[in-house]
């Protein structure tokens, strides 16, 4: 008669387990609540360290029994192996995030402009008392900025604040930010908008300002984007200013893109087609108007380069 030995169980396999599930709905409730502003910012920020932290000893517990079991031949490696797998998806985003963290600055507040960032109006009172003071930060956060974001600068667009303005406001619409203020530019007023944007899955706010001034012939277009929660913004908000500039700048290129399509349908009879009225001093019809825009600075850079030939100096191209 053959005697049939029991085989032991790992306990730790199990706990791990056990561990990594419940650690992972906590992390899974946590987003859920705060995604429906269920849940404050700084308790769902704890309770996720707290998941993850749960994945971490999950994900040792899990290493420890599977080395035990190796030696010992207990049973338990399925639950081992779930609560490793659970646990390095709980870990997923903290090692994600952990380049940025060791490689960039910590501040939270970027700006095209130190001296005079634009200042957030109305998210002032949108900001509850426990998130991030609207004051910009002071000189140790633009210093920082300088060396981790040197390429974040204001940006100048041949065109009227009036013009500027609709552009950005275009670009922050495509970009689903919410507008939480505006005002137009007028005369020597700079034209500004605030707006809140959130993080795709937890759903954290972000607030930017933008001020369009007015330049002569120019506008200047100042961004400043900064986090209402926690001292690290692992670049997200450089990336966002950035994200801002390009889609401006998209806009742009579709403008004209739309114009030259507009230009290229044209035939010859409606190239002849005279302008309106107020335009009849700058081009005689359709097609001269076209023409002369195109070469508008031009006609204007050989006038500089006549006065300047005029006066001795150099010429500055041609």
């Amino acid at each position: 008669m053959t005697a049939i030995l029991p085989q032991r169980s790992s306990k730790p396999a199990r706990g791990s387990r056990l561990l990594a599930i419940f650690a992972a709905q906590v992390m899974l409730i946590s987003v859920a609540l705060h995604r429906f502003d269920l849940l404050a910012t700084p308790v769902a920020t704890n309770l996720l360290a707290i998941s993850a932290f749960g994945g971490l000893a999950a994900l040792a517990m899990a290493g420890h029994a599977l080395v035990r079991i190796w030696r010992e031949g207990l049973l338990g490696g399925g639950h081992a192996v779930a609560g490793a797998l659970i646990a390095l998806l709980l870990l997923a985003g903290p090692l994600w995030h952990l380049p940025g963290l060791l490689t960039l600055p910590k501040i939270n507040d970027i700006s095209t402009d130190f001296s005079n960032p634009p200042k957030f109006e109305k998210i002032s009172s949108l900001r509850a008392k426990d998130a991030n003071p609207t004051r910009y930060p002071g000189v140790d956060n633009s210093e920082k900025q300088v060396l981790a974001y040197p390429d974040i600068r204001p940006l100048v667009l041949e065109r009227s604040a009036e013009e500027t303005f609709e552009l950005i406001y275009e670009a922050v619409k495509r970009l689903d930010w919410e507008i939480v203020n505006e005002r137009k530019p007028k005369g020597d007023t700079p034209g500004k908008i605030e707006a809140v944007t959130r993080t795709l899955l937890m759903g954290y706010r972000d607030d930017i300002a933008v001020r369009v001034s007015a330049l002569t012939g120019k506008a200047r277009i100042d961004v400043r984007s900064a986090s209402r929660y926690g001292e690290h913004d692992f670049g997200a908000n450089a990336r966002r200013i950035a994200r801002l500039f390009t889609e401006i700048k998209a806009g742009l290129e579709r403008a004209r893109q739309s114009l030259l399509s507009g230009f290229e349908s044209l035939d010859e009879q409606q190239l002849q087609a005279p302008v309106p009225e107020a335009l009849e001093g700058f081009a005689p019809n359709v097609g001269g108007a076209a023409f002369t825009l195109a070469w508008h600075e031009g006609f204007h850079a050989g006038q500089l380069s006549a006065v300047r030939r005029s006066l001795g100096l150099p010429l500055t191209m041609g």
